[in-house]
């Protein structure tokens, strides 16, 4: 990096969540401290202010509400972060997450000083899944903001599919010169380490937020098909603000009828990998889900939908399966073979571990960032 690009530049990332951010863009932020760069964070506060202050991140709270529609939350929320770019006056501002990037958007093109702007769209998610009238409605709005967000004077969009890349360039009519593809936020593979599949009852994981999104209806439904094959295991956070997740007591009544079970959200992802013998993600749509990338390093096969997203994080044939998404069949049927063949889970371990190593090493998706952000403050 150029030291003088950066001296005394400031750099704001707006997430909807703390933990959201410490999963997934904590190693770009402690690279970019790292080179000299002042690093705040806007974000909704759980539990962890004190992990992300302890790296030396100053921390701005900011409520986003992310399930809420609310015309007075969302003006409110507008206003707020508008007077947290004009307080801090960042040289560059990296918007995560749908709401920050369309509300934080179009509050950043109200900045007198021409503050850079990058945007990362890890998914489009339920704005290409819902279907009916509402949802037509939500999706021609939300594009509408994206247009809007899009008329900023200098900024890059970050993929991490090149579906999503596609559909929005085609959407919005967004310069693919804008635009740039970095696929998913990057695996630690010196902590998500390549481990032998034990030879005992095997255990499919499902690693995800507990959303119907997710697919975990469907894994429910193989769980029922192929129980006395393996122990069906659910990790992942029970999300009350996302859309349509899953009932506490639903899991409940499953684990009684020992067709389930739920570990709850885990802290200590590599040791549930190693646990395993095979990954599960019947997602609808992903950006990319860094469970998949986790998956791999660890050298676990995948059976994942044939979607955007998901179809990117495997070679179908090779490190896993690929299956027609709310296919409960063919989702079963993907299942069971792995199951039933031993040396096959095996061996599209040992290709999954190849192909984390070849493609998603955390070491290059955070340079790819930090390079981009030189490129973008130089100009």
């Amino acid at each position: 990096m150029k030291k003088n690009i950066i001296k005394n530049k400031t750099i704001l990332f707006v997430v909807n969540s703390d933990w959201f951010f410490l999963s997934h863009r904590l190693p770009i932020a402690l690279k970019a401290l790292e080179e000299g760069y002042q690093v705040y964070l806007a974000t909704e506060i759980s539990t962890k202010r004190k992990e992300i202050e302890k790296y030396g991140i100053n921390l701005i709270r900011i409520d986003f509400h992310k399930s809420s529609t609310s015309l007075f939350h969302n003006l409110s929320l507008f206003i707020k972060l508008l007077k947290i770019f004009n307080s801090i006056k960042p040289d560059l501002i990296h918007l995560v997450t749908i709401k920050p990037i369309l509300i934080g958007g179009i509050a950043a093109k109200f900045l007198k000083k021409s503050t850079k702007l990058v945007i990362s769209i890890s998914g489009l998610g339920f704005i290409f899944i819902d279907k009916g009238l509402k949802a037509l409605i939500r999706k021609k709005i939300i594009i509408l903001f994206y247009k809007l967000v899009f008329m900023h004077r200098n900024f890059k969009v970050i993929f991490q599919n090149n579906t999503d890349l596609k559909d929005i360039c085609t959407f919005t009519n967004l310069s693919k010169e804008k635009t740039i593809l970095i696929q998913g936020s990057g695996v630690n593979l010196k902590k998500y380490k390549f481990s032998k599949i034990k030879e005992a009852k095997p255990i499919i994981l499902f690693p995800a937020r507990l959303l119907s999104s997710k697919g975990i209806y469907e894994f429910i439904e193989s769980a029922k098909i192929l129980k006395n094959l393996g122990r069906f295991v659910i990790v992942g956070k029970h999300d009350l603000e996302a859309r349509k997740c899953i009932k506490l007591n639903e899991l409940d009544f499953l684990k009684d009828q020992g067709i389930i079970e739920y570990w709850g959200e885990s802290f200590d992802m590599p040791k549930i990998y190693k646990l395993s013998s095979i990954v599960v993600l019947p997602s609808y749509r992903e950006g990319m889900p860094k469970s998949l990338l986790e998956a791999a390093a660890c050298g676990r096969p995948i059976v994942t939908t044939n979607v955007a997203g998901c179809r990117d994080a495997i070679i179908d044939g090779v490190t896993g399966i690929l299956v027609p998404a709310q296919d409960i069949y063919s989702l079963t049927k993907g299942i069971k073979k792995l199951i039933k063949d031993p040396e096959l889970i095996k061996s599209m371990g040992i290709e999954g571990r190849k192909l984390a190593e070849k493609k998603f090493d955390i070491n290059e998706v955070v340079n790819a960032h930090l390079q981009m952000y030189e490129e973008l403050l130089s100009t």
